[in-house]
């Protein structure tokens, strides 16, 4: 009788640690495809020295979670990133990032030519600027730059591109909503006049009056640069929906998704 009992109990019990190790693989290969789609997507090096809570809200907004971008605070942690730069896809970085933090706008001085080099070997770059040296920095490797004679503008800015992949994939930007919303935000675009957009570049969307660029988009290699004289995402504009699909087809477009 006891070995007719204690014969199934053990079947019982090796039967049931196959079901455990089949759940443990399972767990392990959902985890594995997590990680392979976050890698798959590519990660974004975003540089917020000087305001780490806004550009963090602006890419939860957008959908970014924590395991497709890298948020740096210092320029310690721009350094230590950059030296896995091959893990991101884009670096982007806060609105008068380079102005107000010169340690950063000195770091982009001196990796200049590693910056381009991880661009045309596919990297992507999206910034905000302005006309002021310590954008410079960024622009010129590039071969953009602004003119000198620009002004700060409170305004919004026309799309001219309005086929460009940045406005059509993976969202469908409806350009007068998008233009009426920043025009009526309570918190007012500023754009930049003045951008030059250099011979690499195109210019997707222009000031409304003087038709200076406002958004320049080059390809360079196989990577791709966005640079615009408007607050892509500051303020209101965090919140304004059609602005967040634009940085979402931004990043998209940078990924090359």
């Amino acid at each position: 009788m006891k070995e007719r009992w204690v014969l199934p109990v053990m079947r019982r019990q090796r039967y049931g640690w196959w079901w455990v190790l089949l759940g443990l693989l399972w767990v392990l290969g959902a985890i594995g495809m997590t990680a392979t789609a976050a890698a798959a997507k590519g990660k974004i090096l975003a540089v917020a020295t000087t305001a780490p809570d806004l550009v963090e809200t602006y890419l939860r907004n957008v959908g970014e979670t924590p395991d497709t971008y890298t948020l740096v605070r210092t320029v310690d942690e721009l350094q230590k990133a950059w030296d896995q730069r091959d893990q991101y896809a884009v670096l982007t970085f806060a609105y008068h990032e380079l102005q107000n933090s010169p340690a950063v706008s000195a770091f982009i001085r001196d990796h200049a030519d590693e910056l381009v080099a991880w661009v045309k070997s596919g990297g992507g770059i999206v910034a905000t600027t302005r006309d002021d040296p310590a954008d410079s920095v960024l622009l010129a490797p590039f071969g953009a730059s602004y003119s000198g004679a620009g002004s700060y503008n409170t305004q919004t800015f026309t799309i001219v591109a309005r086929n460009h992949p940045i406005f059509n994939l993976p969202y469908v930007i409806d350009t007068a909503k998008m233009e009426k919303e920043i025009a009526s935000a309570p918190d007012p675009s500023y754009v930049d006049s003045g951008l030059q957009p250099g011979p690499d570049f195109h210019t997707v969307a222009v000031l409304p009056g003087s038709q200076d660029p406002a958004i320049i988009v080059g390809l360079f290699g196989k990577g791709k640069v966005v640079f615009a004289g408007a607050e892509l995402y500051w303020g209101d504009y965090r919140e304004l929906p059609e602005n967040l699909h634009l940085i979402a087809n931004i990043f998209a477009w940078l990924r090359g998704e």
